[in-house]
């Protein structure tokens, strides 16, 4: 199960299944208990580790709802109230280049999302009523809203089901390629921040099992070389109770969300419709242990940063995605520190 069971319009050209104009959140897709390797039958053909595509099974796309932001509702109902607890905000550290097979030639993927946010979020203060782009329309919000949310939405006239969005999507020309046939490869080529961690698959991690109970996704805990959890992993099948050293990730995207909700209680199944914070597990054990280097906590007001991190494992020189997790930022940026600035940074081949 892919795209194809999201509820939200996909904007512009899709590359191998993830959309471009929203790579860095299309990245983030996570397995489920039932999720395998896809065989191919004719050896000549690959499938990408880094898409849903290069997998068998059910994939786990909440984390897509989570991060698309300039979504305010879904229902097209405006005295509904919208996704209050969605407050995610994501950025992206990595420009991700595919592969044309005719010309050889590297083309950035566009991640265009991120150009109509950095409009919005430039218009100063006394430009209180631009004017929206062609194919939208602009609309004072509710006085049933709180005051968190925007005076203002956006909906697209093409569509006959209306969404709310926070902003109007704006994506710039691509790039011109010309080649016929337009193929690409299948591997992703970027530069990346890269750590070394533990990955410590413990007996009181959270395991999610499939209906047989035979399978399972696990979320690990990783570990720094001190022997600290700064962040978790999403892993199927592992074996609890094990270690595993010397672990490859990297950084594709940071980002930042409310720690907890209004009055510092934790979010538990409170956040949004019943549904728990999708990383409770990082923000209960950072506000609950001793890892908050102020000693207070994360208390009402408070954010929660972290690094969307893909593990990843070196073959021939290419890197395959094993598992996609985050890091709490202050403890990644003082691990990139920490390493020769040379080597903070490396080139990544991902198939």
């Amino acid at each position: 199960m892919g795209i194809s069971s999201l509820h939200t319009p996909i904007f512009g050209p899709l590359h191998f299944g993830l959309p471009e104009a929203f790579f860095d959140l299309a990245m983030c897709w996570q397995p489920s208990p039932t999720l395998r390797p896809r065989k191919v039958t004719d050896t000549s053909r690959r499938v990408p580790s880094w898409s849903w595509m290069g997998w068998h099974g059910e994939v786990d796309l909440s984390l897509w709802d989570v991060f698309q932001d300039h979504i305010l509702e879904t229902f097209g109902d405006i005295n509904r109230i919208s996704f209050l607890g969605f407050d995610m905000h994501i950025k992206p550290l990595v420009t991700y280049h595919k592969t044309c097979l005719t010309c050889s030639c590297q083309f950035p993927i566009s991640n265009s999302y991120h150009h109509s946010r950095r409009l919005v979020e430039s218009n100063t203060d006394t430009d209180t009523n631009p004017k929206p782009p062609e194919g939208w329309t602009r609309l004072p919000s509710p006085s049933t809203w709180p005051n968190t949310l925007p005076k203002s939405y956006y909906t697209r006239d093409s569509e006959t089901e209306k969404i709310l969005y926070r902003y109007p999507l704006i994506h710039p020309p691509p790039h011109l390629h010309t080649c016929q046939p337009s193929l690409f490869d299948t591997t992703l080529s970027f530069r990346a921040q890269r750590l070394i961690f533990t990955i410590s698959i413990l007996e009181t991690c959270k395991v999610e099992k499939d209906w047989t109970g035979e399978h399972s996704v696990v979320e690990a805990h990783i570990v720094n070389e001190a022997g600290f959890r700064v962040g978790s992993v999403k892993i199927v099948d592992p074996v609890l109770g094990t270690m595993m050293p010397g672990c490859e990730f990297v950084g594709i995207s940071r980002g930042w969300c409310p720690a907890r909700k209004e009055g510092g209680g934790k979010w538990g199944r409170t956040w949004v419709g019943g549904r728990e914070h999708p990383f409770g597990v990082d923000v209960d054990f950072d506000f609950d242990g001793d890892v908050d280097v102020d000693g207070e906590g994360f208390g009402e007001g408070r954010r929660y940063e972290f690094v969307n991190v893909l593990w990843v494992e070196r073959r021939e020189g290419v890197a395959y995605r094993r598992g996609l997790g985050r890091v709490r930022r202050e403890a990644w940026d003082g691990g990139v520190e920490a390493v020769e600035e040379g080597e903070r940074e490396v080139d990544v081949l991902l198939g």
